[in-house]
């Protein structure tokens, strides 16, 4: 009877803001109603009854988020918060992004032109960032997300630069599994002010020129769609025309190692690939369960038929 009002059935789909007390806070949202019903208990179990089982999972070295190939010898990879890059094919690493910025997506073009967005550890604002490949000069301008009502919605962020000037801005917002939702941003001035565009699914998008652009995705991981006017609207792709259109990297076809997740290629002998390894001590249903995860970027120059080992080094 305390709950009669179907209060405890929830299907997390993200927050929204309501104030209690003079607080705001941020709350789960519902996407599913429906009458609860209550099981009988069995009284004849005690809490000396129950088997507590426990998996530890740790991470191996650092993190990488993700990563790119520039051209020949340039690259760059984003590790837990912090923006390298490499001049040399992966055999030495500088770090680039700004010391106080904590860096959640980043993107360099084929010129080396770089921008990022990153939460400033000083201000606790997100702030939108670029410069030029190898440079530690960069130029900031802080993200308005109270005026988009962003604040502690953000699950993922994503760029897409087609110059020094022009730059697409994707957020994954928080939710469950059952959604992908996104919202997308523009801008013409290199981060100083942004006008919203529409996005379908909250992922990564791809554009050739202003107006052109691609994303893929989804709930389903099955999801394409196209843009001909800079994201104002989209419409829905087959996977073959949207293979056909984007133009699928050759890295996919390379002889791949094991485990990899993503791979970026710039003609058919040089890729990067990024390998996730994930390897358990213990037994299932044992009291102690122990997992270790790893990533590591692996680099080609001969078309995937050897792979070497770039990051971390």
């Amino acid at each position: 009877s305390y709950w009669n009002d179907h209060q405890r059935l929830k299907q997390y789909a993200g927050g929204h803001k309501e104030t209690w007390g003079g607080v705001e806070l941020v709350i789960d949202s519902n996407v599913l109603d429906g009458h609860i019903t209550a099981l009988p208990l069995q009284t004849n179990n005690t809490l000396n009854d129950l088997q507590i089982f426990q998996t530890t999972l740790t991470q191996s070295g650092p993190h990488i988020d993700d990563f790119g190939l520039i051209n020949h010898g340039h690259g760059w990879v984003l590790s837990d918060g912090r923006l390298l890059v490499t001049a040399d094919g992966g055999r030495s690493w500088e770090q680039h992004s700004p010391s106080h910025i904590q860096v959640s997506a980043a993107v360099y073009s084929q010129e080396g032109e770089a921008w990022l967005i990153g939460r400033d550890e000083d201000l606790g604002q997100l702030q939108v960032g670029h410069s030029n490949f190898g440079s530690r000069d960069w130029s900031t301008y802080p993200f308005p997300e109270e005026s988009y009502d962003l604040e502690h919605s953000i699950a993922r962020s994503y760029l897409e630069a087609l110059d020094n000037s022009t730059a697409y801005l994707v957020f994954k917002l928080a939710s469950s599994s059952n959604f992908s939702i996104g919202r997308m941003f523009y801008t013409q001035d290199s981060g100083k002010t942004w006008a919203e565009r529409s996005i379908p699914i909250g992922e990564e998008v791809h554009f050739r020129n202003s107006s052109e652009g691609w994303t893929a995705g989804g709930v389903t991981g099955k999801e394409y769609y196209q843009t001909e006017d800079g994201g104002i609207t989209w419409q829905p792709l087959s996977y073959k025309d949207y293979a056909e259109i984007q133009g699928i990297p050759s890295g996919e076809k390379l002889n791949l190692p094991t485990g990899s997740i993503k791979t970026s290629a710039i003609d058919q002998f040089q890729a990067w690939t990024y390998v996730v390894d994930n390897s358990c001590q213990g037994d299932k249903g044992t009291q102690e369960l122990f997992c270790r995860q790893s990533s590591t970027l692996f680099a080609t120059n001969d078309g995937g038929i050897s792979w070497s080992i770039i990051y971390p080094r």
